[in-house]
């Protein structure tokens, strides 16, 4: 890695591995004797790369190195796939423990000063990553099955930072409760786990000890019953007791504490602990926090490679298990460094997106929401997720045969627009002025007549491969929820579809993630059986939410989403798509007649007129200085509630909107423009920058 590299966001993301100790270990046991191109530094860099990317493939991972800021980074120019597996299976998954063990450690740097309960919450689950049984014919565990249990042991910071301190990788068939005395090992900690991790010999050994822990107890444990506490009316728990578990001749020597509390879905669980100083329902809070972990299961799996190995032995599918912990590690990291409020998802999208961008030491150059830490390594610079460079779309018209010559219907003429990761871009304007055209262009519905459309830095071609790529990251909501849907298929198949198209994940999984994304969006996994005809149309927008957000894109156009729908579900909406975005680091291009809607939404807000966008700023300052003529005109219409402002100047435009197909020279709105000029019916005014973000096309600020 060069001194340019270091500079670069992937350089800064990486920083944290210690390099120096890693090749220390490294010639201690020989890794790279025989080693001349691929080293053990060149490999890991080149497997983060691939789990940031979520590479499909050992050929996707060689094809990478196209990149010629790659190439820098590595030292490397081109490297074969069977190089790659060579490399994948002879690495010893010790050496990706210590880098992951040692990020650890970092991590842990930063609780310092931060404020926890008084004992760390440590919880303890497993995961079991099912395998083929016939390329991975050493991890049968049942005559029909394979598979590797991940055991891991997570930290819980707060709700929104959590990470893996201690991992242990065996066959699926080793037993949970068999790796506790691994898992627990500090006194200073509040352990979690599940019943699979029951053990009535280990429970007596940590109450001698002075460990704490907590766990889910089995339906048919034998309990005899000591003494019983008092609950408080209207509280969640059922019962609270002091009791011994076992039967005669088996049974624990200390006492416990059984609390029978409701799951979020009404079921009744039983919590067993050796705590006695804190309340039912603070007992009860703190066994709920263990859904972290399976939140925690669910992301490794959605967002890096552990779903399709790279390679079929033991080595490569434990080194590939580290990897994805490596990977997570660097993004706690980057969001502790920068006290990020923004998701772990959102962060890596936004690292996607900016990776061979240098990093700055300017908070103001920071994206929303990044601030800088004193001290710390680096802070991202945005790049745009998605940019229009003058782009144009004419449609022909009749007439050809009458005048000799073909006429076109200017629905966008010289666009130009970008939208960064994580921000909402508004775009209003009149029905006609090519806001439904631009939007659709954007996600690839329709080709540019002229201009390009870029996204993250790359061009979008119009090959029809290219397109469908491009359509797992670029989805739309539109506007009609009605025709919008199909009302032959089942809203199960209507989500599933994209996912089917795209070859995602198994039957199974697939089921999965459409129930998720209808509980997601405010709906029920039994919705899916039903066809749309027989939802609400706030329920029918809701469906095309989820269908849209099925392949985790990362921007959504949405063309109008509400202006079918009651104010009251507009604002259910309006809010779930903000939710979501805050949750996942979506962008979104906001297409809306309401300028409040818009208002609510976005961050950013162009303005369109007859095919051009006449104003771009920020949407404070858009509102409280409109600088075009025609934007004034526009939010002076907006009904506003204060009667204090209700005797506000309305500006009222003169005449009809020109039609597209034969537009005024000179300035769009010169014809309507209360303000015209001679020289707007001569020239037309360049889109140029008054304020810093505040842009305009209009001569009245030249």
């Amino acid at each position: 890695m060069d001194k340019n590299t270091l500079l670069s966001s992937f350089g800064k993301w990486v920083a944290p591995i210690n390099f120096l100790k890693l090749d220390e270990q490294v010639q201690a046991i020989q890794q790279d004797k025989y080693t001349k191109k691929l080293t053990t530094k060149a490999y890991l860099l080149l497997f983060l790369h691939a789990h940031l990317h979520e590479k499909e493939s050992l050929r996707a991972i060689s094809d990478g190195l196209l990149d010629e800021d790659f190439q820098k980074a590595l030292g490397l120019d081109s490297i074969s796939a069977s190089q790659l597996s060579r490399k994948n299976n002879d690495i010893e998954p010790a050496l990706l423990a210590l880098v992951f063990f040692d990020l650890v450690q970092q991590i842990r740097y930063y609780q310092q000063g931060t404020r926890f309960m008084r004992l760390p919450l440590k919880i303890i689950d497993s995961t079991t990553v099912s395998l083929c049984l016939t390329h991975y014919r050493w991890a049968t565990f049942r005559k029909t099955k394979a598979g590797v249990k991940l055991h891991l042991r997570l930290v819980f910071m707060d709700k929104d930072t959590v990470y893996p301190e201690k991992a242990i990788v065996t066959p699926a068939h080793v037993h949970d409760h068999t790796q506790l005395e691994v898992l627990v090992d500090e006194k200073e900690a509040m352990y979690i786990f599940d019943r699979g991790y029951v053990d009535y010999e280990r429970f007596d050994r940590f109450c001698d000890e002075g460990i704490f822990f907590a766990s889910r107890l089995k339906k048919n444990a034998v309990i005899r019953v000591l003494q019983t506490f008092s609950v408080p009316e209207g509280s969640p728990i059922l019962s609270d007791a002091m009791v011994v578990m076992g039967t005669p001749q088996k049974r624990t020597e200390h006492v416990y504490r059984l609390i029978e509390t409701v799951d979020s879905k009404g079921n009744m669980i039983r919590i067993i602990t050796n705590r006695f100083d804190l309340s039912a329902e603070e007992m009860g809070d703190i066994y709920r926090s263990r859904w972290v972990i399976e939140l925690f299961f669910k992301w490794l799996k959605q967002h890096v490679r552990i779903k399709n190995f790279y390679g079929t032995s033991e080595k490569a599918v434990q080194n590939q298990i580290f990897m994805a912990l490596i990977a997570f590690c660097l993004l706690v990291l980057v969001q502790l460094e920068t006290n990020a409020k923004q998701s772990l998802l959102q962060l890596k999208r936004w690292l996607e997106a900016l990776l061979w961008q240098p990093y700055e030491k300017r908070a103001g150059r920071c994206p929303a929401g990044i601030r800088w830490r004193k001290n710390s390594r680096w802070c991202l610079m945005a790049e745009p997720l998605v940019s229009l460079s003058h782009v144009k779309k004419y449609f022909p018209l009749g007439g050809r045969k009458r005048t000799g010559k073909q006429q076109w219907l200017k629905a966008v003429d010289d666009v130009q627009l970008d939208i960064y990761p994580g921000e909402t871009v508004g775009l209003v304007g009149e029905s006609g002025c090519g806001k439904s055209t631009t939007g659709r262009m954007t996600v690839g519905l329709l080709e540019p007549t002229a201009g390009e459309i870029r996204f993250l830095g790359k061009r979008l071609e119009r090959s029809r491969a290219a397109r469908k790529e491009a359509g797992r990251h670029l989805q739309m909501i539109f506007q009609d929820p009605y025709s919008s849907l199909n009302p032959r298929m089942t809203v199960f198949d209507i989500v599933a579809e994209p996912l089917i198209l795209h070859r995602q994940g198994t039957k199974k999984e697939r089921e999965m993630r459409v129930h998720e994304l209808l509980e997601k969006v405010g709906l029920a996994a039994h919705h899916g059986s039903r066809f749309p005809d027989e939802f609400s149309g706030g329920q029918r927008q809701r469906i095309g939410i989820a269908r849209a957000l099925a392949l985790n894109p990362k921007l959504i156009v949405c063309d109008e989403p509400v202006s079918a729908l009651d104010v009251s579900i507009q604002a259910q909406i309006l809010n779930l798509l903000k939710d979501l975005q805050q949750e996942s680091g979506l962008s979104y291009l906001f297409i809306a007649h309401g300028i409040q809607a818009v208002r609510y939404i976005s961050h950013r807000i162009a303005v369109m007129y007859l095919g051009k966008i006449v104003e771009m700023a920020p949407r404070d300052q858009l509102f409280e200085n409109p600088l075009h003529p025609y934007t004034r005109a526009l939010l002076s219409a907006v009904p506003v509630p204060d009667p204090k402002q209700r005797e506000r100047e309305r500006i009222l435009l003169r005449g009809d909107l020109p039609s597209p197909s034969n537009p005024p020279q000179g300035c769009p709105f010169h014809t309507r423009c209360p303000e015209a000029m001679e020289r707007c019916k001569r020239e037309a005014p360049p889109f140029v920058s008054v304020a810093k973000g505040h842009q305009t096309a209009c001569f009245l600020y030249h």
